[in-house]
């Protein structure tokens, strides 16, 4: 006896059977998981420092690298850039 046969004379067990099927398809639709295009973010971080009336000499001496040497210590820093101006850092 072939399958298509044996369909055509058990109609409801095939349609229960295809029934069967689309619900388990549905399932696992909404099951999938959500991956493909995965969450990433980029950290990043920016400080500014305001020091009135200081020449980018004493901003860069007394603020900046105080702040840079802190920051290099943190874990999962890769690099540090920084730029020193009159009265900001």
């Amino acid at each position: 006896m072939s399958l298509a046969k044996w369909s055509i004379e058990n109609k409801v067990i095939s349609w229960m059977f295809a029934l069967l099927l689309l619900l388990a398809g549905i399932v696992s639709y909404f099951g999938l998981g959500q991956l493909e295009d995965p969450e990433f973010t980029l950290k990043k971080a920016m400080v500014v420092t305001v020091y009135p009336g200081a020449s980018p000499q004493q901003v860069e001496e007394e603020v900046t690298f105080v702040i840079e040497n802190a920051i290099q210590q943190l874990p999962y820093v890769d690099y540090v850039t920084s730029i020193s101006s009159a009265g900001k850092s």
